[in-house]
């Protein structure tokens, strides 16, 4: 099975610069990375970004995602509503639907952010690299 390590983050402001990440892992080992920016946005959104790239963009296999982000897995596992994001939430399920209809599952847990996890320090570091670069091309208090 693979697993698929996210993390979002924002650049010394929330909001701010926000950045996302992906780390799918087979056997114990990297198989790919991403990571993706935006000048401006909050935490949660980069958090929820995340985890519906690492749904949306494997399209092959049963899939855990595992996250820190306590707010995402609550909501993706059901056991909280959205209130903020819709516009998100509203890609992470149709994502979700397209997964279901290929038989495809998903299972998704939490991780310990900025724990002993190797993966997910990897996404957090590339997250938060991806914001500074984001916070590189747009002066303070000019992002919308």
């Amino acid at each position: 099975m693979l697993i698929a390590y996210t993390d979002g983050s924002t650049w010394k402001t929330n909001p701010g610069p926000m950045a996302w990440s992906v780390v799918y892992v087979a056997n114990n080992e990297v198989v790919k990375e991403m990571s993706g920016a935006l000048y401006s946005g909050t935490n949660n959104r980069a958090e929820l970004i995340a985890v519906t790239w690492a749904i949306s963009l494997e399209k092959t296999v049963d899939l855990v995602v595992r996250t820190d982000s306590t707010l995402v897995l609550n909501i993706a596992t059901g056991l909280w509503q959205p209130k903020t994001n819709v516009d998100l939430w509203e890609r992470f399920y149709d994502s979700m639907n397209w997964r279901e209809k290929r038989g495809l599952a998903t299972q998704f847990q939490h991780v310990k952010g900025h724990g002993s996890d190797p993966f997910n320090r990897r996404a957090d570091w590339l997250a938060r690299e991806a914001a500074k670069r984001a916070a590189e091309c747009v002066p303070y208090g000019e992002a919308s």
